[in-house]
């Protein structure tokens, strides 16, 4: 939508079905991009051992969901994990200058001014509706209109993969991949998991105030330039029609804030109970388990199972201090009953 924004605004007299075009053909492109992207992350596991099961895509992103072999030790599973997760991002470094060498032969092929830097920073730039090709009014004279959708959409493609590179690798927020490839990097390094975990929590909640920030100043800058009665009323006709009246970047910007803020509690609060191999950033950290009462359920007479983490260093002792221990009866009689002449029986 935004790149069919900047042909509206470059190219006046642009036919319905090239803006068309361009919003629809935009959002093929970013699903292949996407597509793209994973299977860089599914075919990497494939090589290491492990299997595709499926992928799923959706306009913000996408998930590869795939297998990795199990018989390895903590060190080559990290390592796998670290090659897994880069493969991704690296599939932008590829697409980039594919598509910029697309654009610039369409230039030349529809005997247009020769694709220059300043053509390719255009593209480049994200915040650039239109990308190159809006440098170039003389587009739709050379190439026609079927030319200028057919670049609009070349130019569509590298800012995607600036976009997705750049968010991916920049922001270190779960599920972005720089957070996979943060967290077991630390771990590589020799930092234990309960350390990766705080630096990772510190980190990542600081980007999400900076996204929130942001956010902010787009929203301060956006309300200046619509101080006039005529934008209040347009707002408030755009309320009681249920729509939001603010700009998309704007509401993008605050989602991705409060997202990767929520999931950075999520991470602290299991960091705090010891509960780090719940998380998919830490699913091969250490973790032993007990019988204790059900309190959390209001059964005090049933034991079951609990799984807490187990870092190194940490004695029998001292991974269960502050719980309950298991009576010996427990173990034996399953719980708080027991087995007399064939009749279960409450102690």
């Amino acid at each position: 939508l935004y790149s069919a924004a900047g042909v509206a605004q470059q190219h006046a007299g642009a036919p319905w079905w090239v803006i068309l075009g361009v919003a629809l053909g935009g959002f093929v492109v970013l699903i292949l991009t996407i597509l793209v992207h994973e299977f860089g992350h599914g075919l990497t596991a494939r090589r290491l051992g492990g299997e595709i099961l499926y992928i799923l895509l959706w306009p913000l992103g996408g998930l590869c969901v795939h297998t990795m072999p199990q018989n390895r030790s903590v060190p080559e599973k990290l390592r796998n994990d670290w090659w897994v997760t880069f493969n991704g991002p690296l599939t932008h470094i590829f697409m980039t200058p594919t598509w910029i060498a697309i654009c610039a032969s369409l230039f030349n092929a529809f005997n247009m001014n020769q694709y220059t830097t300043s053509d390719l920073w255009a593209d480049l730039d994200p915040r650039a509706p239109g990308g190159g090709l809006a440098r170039h009014p003389e587009a739709s004279e050379r190439a026609g209109w079927a030319g200028v959708l057919l670049l609009q959409l070349c130019s569509t493609a590298v800012s995607l993969n600036v976009i997705l590179f750049l968010f991916n690798v920049l922001f270190p927020m779960y599920p972005m991949d720089s957070s996979k490839l943060l967290v077991t990097g630390l771990q590589l390094c020799g930092t234990r998991p309960q350390r990766a975990a705080r630096v990772f929590i510190w980190v990542s909640g600081v980007c999400a105030c900076l996204l929130l920030s942001l956010a902010a100043v787009y929203l301060y800058s956006w309300t200046m330039k619509h101080r006039g009665k005529d934008d209040f009323e347009r707002m408030v006709q755009m309320i009681s029609m249920g729509l939001v009246p603010l700009p998309l970047h704007v509401m993008l910007t605050v989602g991705l804030g409060l997202w990767g803020g929520n999931q950075t509690w999520e991470l602290y609060k299991l960091a705090s109970e010891k509960r780090l191999h719940h998380h998919p950033l830490f699913c091969h950290v250490d973790h032993t388990s007990r019988l204790i009462r059900d309190l959390a359920n209001g059964r005090p007479d049933v034991f079951v199972e609990d799984r807490i983490d187990r870092y190194e260093g940490d004695d029998e002792s001292g991974a269960d201090r502050g719980r309950l221990p298991a009576p010996p009866e427990a173990r034996q009689t399953n719980g708080a009953v027991r087995l007399v002449n064939g009749r279960i029986v409450r102690d």
